[in-house]
């Protein structure tokens, strides 16, 4: 299976499971955001966790390309050291208050 029947298959899934799927960000996020690079799966979703509604709902599925710094100049060592790797998750966005946010 390679990577993007690996993306599709992961994103079906969950598409039988009620979730959307959602775009992957940049790698380089927009203005004003505290982070040079996105450097994990969830920081697009920063906003959505922190209580604004999603355009999509509250069940999203998604793949979001990340750039991993902690061992950076190791990359090129050995062929298990790749630098942008792709975060693939599934997340429920459920807030104490119910109405917050309708799916």
């Amino acid at each position: 299976m390679n990577v993007t029947e690996t993306i599709r298959t992961f994103l079906e899934f969950f598409a039988d499971r009620r979730h959307r799927a959602v775009p992957g960000s940049s790698l380089v996020p927009p203005d004003g955001d505290p982070v040079l690079f996105t450097t994990a799966g969830m920081h697009p979703l920063t906003r959505y966790l922190e209580g604004r509604p999603h355009p999509h709902g509250r069940r999203l599925a998604g793949v979001q390309r990340c750039l991993r710094t902690t061992d950076l100049d190791e990359v090129g060592d050995r062929d298990a050291r790749y630098s942008r790797p792709r975060a693939s998750a599934r997340v429920a966005l459920i807030w104490p208050d119910a109405q917050c946010c309708p799916s």
